[in-house]
């Protein structure tokens, strides 16, 4: 994400934490940065259970218009029947991630590391 957003000047980012259900909703822009210097700082929410409806039901509902969605995942996860918003969707898998999970948006696995390592 850090180096995602380090790629951009200006931006605004949505971050939608999300498992089985939405656990937090975070907008980031030049006057609330993501913290890019201290990304561990970060407090990433959910764990157990997988389902990307909800985040996608949140994006409608907050009439969010998203230029495109970046999805961080291990793959195992329950995806919407095609692709709700219609706009570019990126699933960023861990390296042993299911490539499989679902047959829309494009896929790439990530070779983790620790930032900073």
């Amino acid at each position: 994400l850090v180096s995602l957003l380090n790629t951009f000047g200006r931006y605004e980012l949505s971050v939608i934490n999300c498992d089985c259900q939405v656990q937090s909703v975070e907008t980031f822009d030049d006057s609330n940065p993501f913290p890019v210097d201290d990304p561990a700082s970060y407090d990433f929410r959910g764990g157990g259970g997988s389902d990307l409806n909800p985040a996608f039901e949140e994006i409608y509902k907050r009439g969010m218009e998203p230029s495109c969605v970046i999805v961080f995942t291990d793959g195992e996860i329950l995806c919407p029947k095609g692709n709700p918003l219609n706009v570019p969707t990126l699933f960023i898998l861990t390296a042993d991630g299911n490539e499989n999970l679902c047959d829309w948006g494009k896929k790439i696995k990530f070779n983790a590391r620790r930032y900073g390592d």
